[in-house]
C-alpha cells in the first residue's frame, strides 16, 4: 500500500536522495540517511520506497519528467500560435522526438549521426501535425 506522503515530504525525500548521493554517492545511500536529511521517519520513507533502487527511480523520474517539460516548451509555443493541433500533447511530441536515439543508443547500439536528427524530427512533426500525439 502507497504510503499518504504529503508532496512537501516526497519533495523533501527526492531533494535529500539527490543530496546522499551527490555526497556519498551510490554505496552510501541509504533510506535511513535520506530520511533523516528528510527530516522524516524511517518508516514513512521505507514505506514508499522499500529499497535505494526505489529512491533513485524516483529521483531519475523526476528529473525526467522536468527534463522533458522544459524540451516540450517549444511544442507549447507552435499549439499556441496554432502550428500544432490544439489538443496535441506536448510530452507526446517530444517522446516521439527522442524515440529514435534511445533505440539506437540502448537496443541496436548504432551511431547517432545529423541524418537520424533530421528523420526523427521530420516524424515527430509530421505525427503532432497529422493530430497522432495527443493526450488520452
Amino acid at each position: 500500500m502507497e504510503s499518504a506522503l504529503r508532496a512537501d515530504s516526497r519533495a523533501a525525500v527526492v531533494a535529500a536522495t539527490q543530496a546522499e548521493l551527490i555526497e556519498n554517492g551510490w554505496a552510501g545511500l541509504s533510506a535511513e540517511r535520506v530520511a533523516q536529511r528528510a527530516g522524516l521517519a524511517d518508516s514513512a520513507v521505507s514505506e514508499r520506497w522499500p529499497d535505494v533502487e526505489a529512491l533513485a527511480a524516483e529521483l531519475l523520474r523526476r528529473f525526467f519528467a522536468r527534463r522533458t517539460a522544459r524540451a516540450a516548451e517549444p511544442v507549447v509555443r507552435a499549439i499556441a500560435a496554432g502550428q500544432l493541433p490544439p489538443e496535441t500533447d506536448p510530452v507526446e511530441v517530444i517522446r516521439a522526438l527522442g524515440a529514435p536515439f534511445y533505440y539506437r543508443m540502448f537496443v541496436t547500439r548504432e551511431p547517432l549521426d545529423d541524418a537520424l536528427a533530421e528523420r526523427a524530427a521530420a516524424a515527430a512533426l509530421a505525427a503532432a501535425r497529422a493530430g497522432v500525439l495527443t493526450s488520452g
